[in-house]
């Protein structure tokens, strides 16, 4: 996470990107049009350029920084956020190409179902990593020092909007997600105290694989891209690095969402062939698996949320069963039909394994795990007191 500032130093690793965040900035700044002249002064002004950015190309007769501003341009107009005035002059587009995309949208949705607005928000692998179940939307400050959005879309994110998380850092999109909350107020305790002054919002899993889509293989696929000249090469530009906001129409939700799902359901085919053998599931034990997660009330849950049957762990392994109680309570449950012993390790591995997930110690009251069995010898009984286990009878 990183705040923009027109007076701080910038780490010459993001000169590039940081550059094509100044240029929108500028243009973003001046609604009515602004020259390519005028540009140029502000870069001067606000963005630290290196001597060689400065310095006039002796072959082509032009300042380093001037062509280089011209070829950034060139994604913002072709993506349709910035609008060509007259020749060089350049203004935001703001609305009006969220409108054009919108109509696309109704042309193209006779082949696909209607997503009720989806964006596509960049951010960094190691936000995401830390707070898998945050949403944190950076701040930048103007040429007067107001503090503003540093994506003009950021005030289209609310409450039960979709949103798919790309992390620049890796290329990866890591998963759709459902804004669950209204925008957090600078008190509420449920903000992530290191994003102090960023924009932020809880978010929950829609669709997670745990190995996530690599961005690069749907360049050519998406929309998004196809005003670009070399889609492969300046995708990046379009986007412009963390924090900012591009809205998707139903083609490119649904091409997303079919890679994301391709990816989990490969990854499940191989923990479950692990899990069960070549021979597969045995029709009993799914059997009860099943009318448990549908009748959670059997194993004396009530206000379940959600129930996802074998849930994947970043480990590669598999719960029968997870139960969601609300924002951070779960419920992991492990099935046994003949071999109940087994099933109290399995348990006990899973509730670490899931509070480890969300962050939370493995003696935590919020993870709790549960055997269910058609048979319960006192030996099992005992284990799964020792490591807090709740056991459940089900004989038929």
């Amino acid at each position: 996470m990183f705040r923009l500032s027109p007076e701080k130093t910038l780490n010459p690793k993001r000169q590039r990107v940081n550059l094509l965040e100044t240029i929108w900035e500028i243009i973003l700044e001046n609604p009515s049009g602004i020259r390519l002249q005028e540009i140029y002064r502000e870069i001067e002004r606000r963005y630290p350029l290196t001597e060689r950015q400065k310095a006039r190309n002796p072959k082509y007769g032009h300042v380093n920084f001037q062509h280089l501003t011209r070829y950034y341009i060139q994604p913002l107009v072709a993506s349709g956020e910035v609008i060509r005035i007259s020749r060089g002059k350049y203004g935001p587009n703001l609305g009006k190409s969220e409108a054009r995309t919108r109509k696309r949208v109704t042309r193209r949705s006779r082949n696909h179902e209607m997503v009720q607005e989806a964006y596509l928000i960049v951010h960094n692998k190691d936000a995401f990593e830390r707070h898998p179940n945050m949403l944190g939307l950076t701040v930048r400050i103007d040429k007067s020092g107001n503090v503003k959005p540093l994506s003009p879309l950021t005030d289209k994110i609310r409450q039960r909007v979709t949103v798919v998380y790309y992390t620049s850092g890796d290329y990866m999109v890591e998963g759709i997600f459902e804004v669950a909350s209204d925008r957090l107020d600078e008190g509420d305790e449920r903000r992530v105290k290191e994003w102090t002054s960023d924009i932020q919002f809880i978010i929950k899993p829609k669709l997670k694989p745990v190995e996530g889509v690599d961005f690069r293989n749907l360049i050519l696929k998406l929309n998004l891209f196809k005003g670009l000249k070399k889609p492969e090469k300046d995708y990046r530009m379009a986007l412009r690095g963390p924090n900012y906001i591009r809205f998707l129409d139903s083609h490119d939700f649904h091409v997303i969402e079919k890679a994301l799902q391709s990816s989990d359901n490969h990854r499940k085919r191989r923990i479950l062939t692990r899990k069960y053998g070549s021979g597969g599931e045995g029709e009993e034990h799914k059997m009860l698996k099943e009318r448990v997660a549908n009748n959670p009330n059997i194993i004396g849950l009530t206000n379940v949320q959600e129930a996802e049957i074998e849930h994947s762990f970043i480990s590669g392994d598999s719960a029968d069963i997870l139960f969601r109680i609300n924002h951070d309570h779960y419920v992991v449950v492990e099935i046994e039909t003949d071999f109940p012993r087994p099933g109290c390790y399995q348990a006990l591995k899973y509730k670490v394994l899931q509070s480890a997930e969300i962050g939370a110690n493995i003696n935590s009251s919020n993870v709790q795990a549960v055997l269910v069995a058609k048979t319960l010898p006192l030996e099992v009984q005992d284990i799964c007191s020792k490591y807090s286990i709740r056991t459940v009878l089900i004989r038929s």
